[in-house]
């Protein structure tokens, strides 16, 4: 918060997976996070910024986002187009 906000346009990408076997913190994130919607490791309502320009949800877990086709997909949408789809 400090900080403030880049001048840049800004896109979040979060994941509805909340558990995958291969990370760990999925596995404490069971107790932690409750039934609020969460990727393994963050809560959705956290992953919101009033700011954005775009916003998606996709089923993938947190440690394991970055290879998703929908996110590599959806990530190069964003940074020619502006919006994810």
């Amino acid at each position: 918060a400090k900080l403030g906000l880049p001048e840049a346009e800004i896109g979040v990408i979060a994941g509805v997976a909340s558990f995958n076997p291969l990370n760990p913190v999925s596995w404490l994130s069971r107790s932690t996070h409750g039934e609020s919607p969460n990727d393994g490791t963050v809560e959705l309502s956290s992953a919101q910024l009033e700011q954005m320009d775009d916003y998606l949800e996709v089923n993938a877990n947190h440690s394991f986002m970055i290879w998703s086709p929908a996110v590599i997909k959806a990530t190069v949408n964003f940074i020619h187009k502006g919006r994810f789809q």
